[in-house]
């Protein structure tokens, strides 16, 4: 055992020439997604609500892919281990499209409206308690700056760091923290006031 937060790189490096064949195809990926953009851009126009709805699902996936894969960077860096040897470069490769997807939040801060009930003025509030205070869009788009400003600095940190060569423990021991604190009040924000009249113990808060 390894160890922990050290970067081992004395074990053969089988999975690059796979990662090298798929670099070739990042563009055509490129053109196929802003195709697809286009699309929801133009179905948009006419049924808004639906294409917001499909899209942020479809953000929330890719999201979780990479803040899973940072997560999971984090915690082999934090305990060491043989375990991580084979999966790292993918896990390093997930990291990359995280700038990107900051962006395109962008899209569902514009649409609020058509996905957050408790953005219409006189909507009622769970418990027939006005949490306006929270629930309203100025403060929900400041919370989801800072989650995405949060986890995008951690993974410039990561990239840093293991570019060069450092050892990333209390990078990892900070960012885990962190992630658990964001990570709960961003699915609430994003999940679960969906259906702001929902109550459960499953969820964060």
């Amino acid at each position: 055992m390894s160890a922990p937060g050290a970067v081992r790189d004395d074990m053969p490096r089988n999975d690059m020439p796979v990662l090298t064949r798929l670099g070739r195809h990042r563009w055509v990926a490129l053109v196929i997604g802003a195709l697809g953009l286009a699309v929801c851009g133009w179905d948009a126009t006419s049924h808004p609500a639906l294409v917001l709805q499909s899209y942020l699902v479809a953000w929330l996936y890719c999201l979780g892919l990479t803040v899973g894969s940072m997560t999971t960077l984090m915690i082999y860096h934090l305990t060491g281990g043989d375990w991580g040897v084979s999966v790292r470069r993918w896990l390093e490769a997930a990291l990359a499209p995280l700038l990107l997807l900051v962006l395109l939040f962008v899209p569902i801060g514009f649409g609020l409206g058509h996905l957050f009930t408790w953005t219409i003025a006189g909507t009622a509030q769970p418990g027939g308690v006005s949490q306006q205070w929270y629930l309203n869009p100025t403060f929900f788009l400041a919370r989801s700056a800072a989650y995405l400003t949060a986890w995008l600095v951690l993974s410039r940190l990561m990239v840093r760091g293991m570019r060069s060569g450092q050892q990333l423990t209390v990078v990892s021991a900070t960012g885990l923290l962190v992630y658990a604190a964001t990570a709960m009040f961003a699915s609430v924000d994003w999940i679960d006031s969906l259906t702001p009249l929902w109550r459960s113990t499953v969820a964060g808060a």
